[in-house]
């Protein structure tokens, strides 16, 4: 059985990821949220509120995992990693695109 606190440190690492990427930003930056079928960006926000909207959606998510399971949480077992290594890699893969993006030489 897989430890109850390895999703949650996946999550952490998610909250880290995104402190690093604070520091890659300027000040006032508003990060792309989504891109077009062409890759051109469709909407911005704010960097706290972009960086912070994966790590808050695998905490809600999880949370309602653990919460539906009730009683059954020990059987969730690796179901609760997987998913928490999902939204650990998309939202790597986000970071890499926003930063790119945010840096990019003709911003």
């Amino acid at each position: 059985m897989t430890s109850a606190w390895l999703p949650w440190a996946m999550v952490a690492l998610m909250f880290v990821t995104s402190g690093w990427a604070l520091t890659q930003t300027p000040d006032g930056a508003r990060l792309p949220m989504q891109w077009g079928i062409r890759g051109d960006v469709t909407w911005r926000a704010p960097r706290a509120v972009a960086l912070l909207f994966s790590p808050m959606l695998a905490i809600a998510t999880l949370g309602l995992l653990y919460w539906l399971a009730g009683s059954h949480v020990a059987e969730l077992g690796w179901l609760a990693v997987f998913i928490a290594a999902i939204f650990v890699i998309t939202h790597g893969i986000y970071v890499f695109f926003a930063l790119r993006d945010v840096n990019a030489p003709n911003k």
